[in-house]
């Protein structure tokens, strides 16, 4: 409390008659209003310090009328209006002196008691939670507006109130933080809450456990008077929060009825933003004017039950709205379930076909769907159809924004719900069980994704049959499985019988036939059949743009997709273009900071990074993580897949300690949204050990390494790729500690797995036979090595194309092995071919390209000099 405002009073008396009024945003101006009269009995110990009661007529007569028995004005038997005169008249006279007189819980502005108010001389306080005072009673710049206490000054009122000493140190635990936050810093909730612990003599930790259990309990706690601190004048409830609310809310009822409906609205939301524009479609309101809508804030406003943020919210206090509910629940349980079937239409109706796109709007509903679905307990029935809609909508949204486990709670309410009204093969109950296995799928939970789908997928085709397009649907969310396990062969098969029965059903140019295409395509990008692919992404291209325009986001998901294969098959400058041509079509289609366009734009910078132009990648990660900072958040999955994206290019850039702390904030965001088993997690993990790796602490790194292996063994499968990748890095770690042996089991068992899951030329695959060479060579078995090396070109070729920078490391590392043996003209060969590649691929100044020239002159020089050398010996011999 700054007093300096209050202490001005003595400044301004002196000149002439003021009337002050502190509007308090708490309960605690009668323990202010105290304090400032010790403060000025101690400053000016002559002056006269008179107490008002002001919350109601009766109370101030009966404060007024003391005073002047007091002051031997009065007799006894003195109640009249005559009376309640002859105190303003003598308090208008020098003969009271200097005089400050504090009415106490003014909150009910009328013109009754003005008529009695000296005017003359003195000075009145008035303590109130009516701002509407303020251009009233009291000229607009005389109001002291008060704070709400502090976490520290609540700490230290609770633990005076609770302590038996009043000098005891102020209470510290986590348990009293938590309910000094539950009830909000509120004074005279707090007081309440301390004299129920020191009466009962309970325990902390209890009473809290009490409180949250239920609103029942909230209540019953909180209606509890205690005694006046006053003299023992006992107001209407004055000393208990809930009562005060009831009465204030009362007097609100009395002349503003569209005040309160809009409260009772309020509080069955999220009270911390409240958006004007969400209550302007509440139909008590809908149709009223503006003038209307906005004079039913103002009382309010004016007695602090709600604040206006500095957004176009308003936020309401927790412990108001548990007494509105409190007092309609009162009336019987129709009023309540009426409510919260309107609320949950509106809400349903408030939420954008394109959540993603409209994330933040989307944010503030989900947060007042939870809120308002919370307060649908047993004995309340709202309709069937408007609570189930939000229930979905809300699961949608946590799916989409990466929170799966509570999207699969609110799931779990509807199928309930639905299973209940409506039966297990119910179409609409079907729904909901797909749903819910997508979540799971997203949850990186694949085998329990297949159950869900199976079921959804059993139900439809009984219901429908199988070549309903809704059949085909799920036929379809199984093969996204199968894709997802690595199990790419069964996802080609799940998509071929999606495909062709909405071919059939639907057509080949149909939207939903195009997105099966298109999942299609995806899998021969994963499988490394890559012109495959780019036939499949065409079709797509092609159906869309003639249906749907070029610059529909469908069409350049598909634009996006054509870019990354040509990234993959190191087309960089093609692949450039392409995401170029994405981005350009986003921004104008979506918008600059629209998702779509920001994953774009992080796929641009994943070109340059695999360019080697980390700088230039640097800048593009930037831009994209403030994108998805801005629309998404900091701890949403895609945005972490940036801080991810990000530290990979420190790594590569030499600067470990900058990844190290990257990748951790990556983990911690992971860990916290997804949890420590989820895929995205793992990858992190398996990137974090990669730059221990790098850094030579092959020690670390296989520690982090075998937290990757057990977290994908146990969530993916012993033979998912990504467990099969860390399989071979573990060998590579075991590779560099120089126990070869070892590698070299652990390369075979990632070989095995490949196979399986991949096919003997995926580029997974490979690459590890080209790492399995790479131990032969480090050995000195040489012709093993170039067995081994051997197919792994042919395998790269294959698959990747000859230029393709995979295809090339094969290349330099069989040059290499024709050098140890002494073949330095065969090597000389080998590096030149690299050479022709990286010119043609990324130019004559590319770091790549100036590195192999280098390496070609070098080898140049060495054969030279060696094929001398290599004669002498052979004359020598």
């Amino acid at each position: 409390m700054d007093w300096e405002e209050l202490g001005n009073i003595h400044v301004r008396e002196t000149r002439c008659r003021v009337l002050e009024l502190i509007r308090l945003n708490s309960s605690r101006k009668t323990t202010i209003a105290i304090e400032f009269c010790h403060r000025r009995q101690k400053s000016q110990p002559g002056d006269h310090i008179f107490w008002v009661h002001g919350d109601s007529h009766e109370a101030f007569n009966n404060s007024y009328l003391e005073m002047g028995r007091e002051a031997g004005i009065l007799g006894d038997d003195a109640h009249d209006d005559k009376a309640l005169q002859c105190v303003k008249t003598w308090l208008d006279r020098s003969a009271s002196g200097n005089w400050i007189m504090i009415i106490d819980n003014f909150d009910e502005v009328a013109s009754y008691p003005t008529k009695y108010l000296p005017v003359k001389r003195g000075t009145i306080l008035y303590t109130t939670r009516d701002g509407s005072l303020l251009g009233n009673l009291v000229p607009p710049n005389a109001g002291v507006e008060i704070p709400a206490m502090s976490n520290a000054e609540a700490l230290v009122t609770f633990s005076k109130l609770l302590a038996v000493d009043e000098d005891a140190a102020p209470v510290h635990s986590d348990n009293v933080l938590e309910l000094l936050g539950e009830l909000e810093y509120l004074p005279l909730a707090i007081a309440q809450a301390a004299a129920f612990i020191r009466q009962t003599r309970e325990e902390i930790p209890a009473y809290l456990k009490m409180f949250r259990a239920c609103e029942r309990n909230q209540q019953e706690l909180l209606s509890k008077a205690l005694p006046s601190a006053i003299g023992d004048y006992k107001g209407p409830g004055s000393r208990a929060v809930m009562t005060t609310w009831k009465l204030t809310i009362g007097k609100i009822q009395e002349k503003s009825p569209a005040s309160v409906q809009l409260l009772e609205v309020m509080c069955f939301l999220s009270p911390d933003d409240i958006q004007k524009a969400l209550l302007r479609g509440v139909p008590y309101f809908k149709n009223g004017s503006d003038v209307q809508f906005a004079e039913a804030f103002a009382p309010l406003l004016n007695f602090s039950l709600i604040y206006k943020l500095h957004t176009s919210g308003y936020r309401l206090h927790r412990l108001v709205a548990l007494c509105v509910r409190t007092e309609m629940d009162s009336d019987g349980l129709h009023r309540r379930s009426e409510l919260l079937e309107t609320l949950f239409a509106l809400l349903s109706d408030s939420f954008p076909e394109d959540m993603s796109g409209n994330l933040i709007q989307c944010s503030h509903l989900a947060a007042h769907a939870a809120v308002a679905l919370g307060h649908n307990v047993n004995g309340y029935h709202p309709g069937l159809g408007s609570r189930l809609r939000l229930l979905q909508l809300l699961g949608e949204f946590l799916t989409n924004n990466g929170d799966y486990g509570g999207a699969l709670v609110w799931y779990q309410q509807a199928l309930d719900s639905y299973e209940k009204a409506l039966g297990k093969d119910h179409l609409d109950t079907l729904g909901i069980v797909n749903d819910m296995a997508t979540a799971f799928r997203k949850q990186g939970d694949y085998n329990k994704a297949l159950a869900w789908y199976q079921r959804a997928l059993d139900g439809r085709e009984k219901v429908l049959g199988e070549e309903q397009p809704e059949t085909l649907n799920t036929v379809s969310n199984m093969a996204i499985v199968f894709d997802r396990q690595g199990d790419y062969g069964k996802a080609l098969v799940w998509y071929q019988r999606a495909i062709e029965g909405k071919e059939k059903a639907l057509g080949v140019d149909h939207l939903n036939t195009l997105t099966t295409v298109n999942n299609m395509a995806n899998t021969f990008r994963k499988q490394g059949d890559y012109n495959k692919a780019l036939v499949w992404y065409q079709r797509v291209i092609d159906s869309r743009e003639k249906v749907l325009g070029v610059d529909h986001p469908d069409t350049l998901i598909t634009v996006s997709k054509m870019a990354n294969v040509f990234a993959l098959q190191g087309d960089y400058g093609k692949a450039l273009v392409w995401y170029q041509r994405a981005i350009d079509g986003y921004e104008k289609a979506l918008g600059s900071e629209h998702p779509d366009t920001v994953k774009t734009v992080n796929n641009m910078a994943v070109v340059f990074d695999l360019q080697g132009d980390y700088d230039k990648a640097l800048v593009w990660y930037q831009r994209a993580l403030d994108g998805y900072e801005k629309a998404l958040g900091v701890d949403h999955p895609g945005t972490l897949i940036i801080v991810n994206n990000m530290a990979i290019v420190f790594m590569q850039q030499g600067d470990y300690g900058k990844a190290l702390v990257w990748y951790q904030r990556a983990i911690d965001g992971c860990e916290k949204v997804l949890g420590v088993d989820h895929p995205n997690t793992l990858s992190v993990v398996h990137n974090m050990a990669n730059t221990f790796w790098k850094q030579g602490d092959y020690g670390k790194a296989l520690v982090w390494y075998q937290r990757a292996l057990d977290g994908r063994e146990e969530a993916l499968g012993v033979n998912h790729p990504d467990t099969l990748s860390t399989v071979d890095s573990m060998a590579s770690n075991f590779r560099k500690q120089g126990d070869y042996n070892k590698a070299l089991v652990w390369y075979q068992r990632a070989i095995d797995g490949y196979e399986k899951a991949l096919g003997l030329d995926h580029p997974d695959t490979v690459k590890t036979v080209n790492n399995m060479a790479v131990v032969f060579d480090l050995q000195g078995d040489y012709d093993k090595a170039l067995v081994w090396y051997q197919r792994a070109l042919d395998g790269y070729e294959k698959a990747l194309g000859v230029d393709h920078p995979d295809t090339l490391i094969t290349v330099s590392n069989m040059a290499i092995v024709f050098g140890l043996q002494g073949d330095h003209g065969k090597a000389l060969v080998w590096y030149q071919r690299v050479l022709d590649s990286r010119e043609k691929a990324l130019g004559k100044e590319h770091p790549e390209t100036l590195g192999a020239a280098r390496t070609v002159s070098n080898a140049r020089r060495l054969a030279g000099r060696r094929r001398v050398d290599f004669w002498r010996w052979t004359r020598s011999a």
